[in-house]
């Protein structure tokens, strides 16, 4: 009976000191997967701040550190931990963020010394779009199709994070003349929908797209050519600048009718006398035109009646001297 007791507690304890082992052995292996996790993020970070940053003083940089092969090494040991989704999101919320930071101080540092912000960010988005932006999806080809996410990504973050951070919306005019690579910027990031309707971001991008980029169609409907929109204006203008003047010129200062409108208004009442008198006029040639009918009516009635009674007197007289005749041959006889 002690035997087997003995042999119970030598079980317990075995199963225990496996048990302890077999914690020991999965915190050590989550401790190892952090490094792993850690050490991976850590050489990404460091790769992106340096593509990022388009210095002249930092080619001995990127010799030393951009290793494109050590890189894809580590989006690997990344996939073995986590699903491309989660290596995503942590690209876009914590090391893309940080890049951007890094690429928007490196601008404005140029612009202290050029002066001209437009033309650093010219010279900023060239690099970016050439060269930066590939090399950040060559780190992620072992994601796969999921690497075109992380272009689209990484433009959104560009526009959010650089153009629409440097006051660029308060130095566009409308119809300015652009470079060559701001205006390639701007088709490129328009199109880039993140989200159904357009973000806020998305709209404010539309607006400095529309004041240097005419015609253009855009998620307010279209822009006509900046020809149109000056004629049109221009026309506007005129229209209203002649509609004060006829203002100005028909009202005094204190609101009364001024001598050129009684000049006018006395320049219609004289014309409509006018044709009052030329209506009296020929109301009277009428009236004379009707005498000189009815006296010619007249005259042609007694002309008829002067006929009638002519030819009456002629046939009586042939009647007496008929009758004249008669007496005289029955007296012979």
């Amino acid at each position: 009976m002690l035997a087997v007791s003995n042999k119970k507690k030598i079980d317990a304890s075995d199963l225990n000191s496996e048990m302890s082992d077999g914690k020991k052995t999965a915190a050590s292996k989550t401790k190892s997967s952090s490094l792993i996790r850690n050490e991976s993020w850590k050489y990404i970070q460091e790769y992106i701040n340096v593509l990022v940053n388009n210095d002249e003083n930092n080619n001995d940089k990127r010799i030393q550190v951009l290793q494109l092969d050590v890189a894809n090494e580590k989006v690997r040991n990344l996939l073995k931990l986590d699903q491309p989704k989660q290596i995503l999101d942590y690209y876009q919320n914590t090391i893309l963020n940080l890049g951007m930071i890094v690429l928007r101080f490196s601008i404005e540092e140029k612009r202290k010394k050029l002066k001209d912000i437009l033309l650093c960010l010219s010279y900023a988005w060239d690099y970016f779009y050439s060269i930066t932006l590939h090399e950040i999806m060559a780190i992620f080809i072992p994601l796969g199709t999921s690497v075109f996410e992380v272009r689209d990504i990484t433009l959104l973050a560009f526009r959010d994070l650089v153009l629409l951070k440097i006051g660029i919306e308060q130095v566009l005019e409308n119809g300015q003349i652009i470079s060559p690579h701001l205006r390639q910027m701007f088709l490129v990031l328009a199109g880039i929908h993140e989200s159904k309707p357009a973000s806020e971001n998305y709209m404010r991008l539309e607006a400095l797209v529309v004041k240097v980029i005419r015609p253009y169609i855009g998620e307010k409907g279209y822009y006509p050519p900046f020809e149109e929109v000056t004629n049109k204006n221009s026309s506007t203008r005129d229209s209203l600048k002649k509609k004060k003047e006829r203002k100005k010129q028909t009202e005094t200062p204190d609101g009364s009718t001024k001598v050129s409108q009684l000049t006018n208004e006395s320049t219609k009442v004289s014309q409509l006398t006018n044709e009052s008198t030329k209506v009296s006029q020929l109301t009277n040639e009428s009236t004379k035109v009707s005498q000189l009918t009815n006296e010619f009516t007249l005259s042609m009635t007694i002309s008829e009646s002067t006929d009638e009674m002519s030819e009456y007197i002629g046939e009586r007289n042939r009647r007496w001297l008929c009758r004249d005749e008669i007496l005289d041959l029955e007296s012979v006889k």
